[in-house]
């Protein structure tokens, strides 16, 4: 059945980021996900793993910073501002996927780590998913900053359909596949 939905750039930024931890997994998880990413991609009019070849304006939260460090000359110092940004932008998300709790590794435990994990646990997972949601949601500010116009846009499920992947497409689960 299809959905109404629309779809915003945290949509975007979703299949992206699924894309850049799935596009080289199982067969079955990189091709959901690269057909997904690809479609939004096409749908909203921007590669979010590419700078953009002009350079969008400043962000005003950066304007200050720019201007100071720059001389007063903003102009002079914006030029390549995207570029540098993209790049923290990938190594955030990257970063982020990569965190996790030292338990976690763990598919059977031996009894002294299910103790130290009684014991330590909960206040590292907590603070480990605080930090991973930290990481992304300043990856997804940063590359709305490099995208402002996408990161204002909404579409719908017809454009994805049309882009060439079905929105109501359910994703394979990624522990079906050790």
């Amino acid at each position: 059945m299809a959905t109404a939905r629309d779809y915003a750039f945290s949509d975007l930024f979703d299949a992206w980021s699924g894309f850049r931890e799935y596009g080289s997994k199982h067969p079955d998880l990189a091709e959901h996900h690269t057909r997904r990413y690809a479609a939004f991609s096409k749908a909203f009019g921007v590669d979010l793993g590419e700078v953009p070849i002009d350079a969008p304006p400043v962000p005003e939260w950066a304007v200050e910073t720019f201007t100071r460090f720059g001389g007063g000359d903003l102009e002079s110092r914006a030029e390549d501002w995207p570029e540098w940004l993209h790049r923290l932008a990938l190594q955030v998300e990257e970063r982020g996927r990569s965190i996790y709790s030292p338990f976690s590794s763990y598919l059977e435990a031996p009894l002294a780590v299910i103790a130290a994990n009684a014991r330590f646990g909960e206040p590292i997972r907590d603070r480990v998913h605080a930090l991973r949601a930290e990481l992304r949601s300043t990856a997804f500010e940063l590359l709305s900053a490099v995208f402002p116009e996408a990161a204002g846009l909404r579409i719908t499920a017809d454009e994805v359909r049309a882009s060439g992947f079905d929105p109501d497409t359910r994703a394979p689960d990624p522990d079906d596949y050790w």
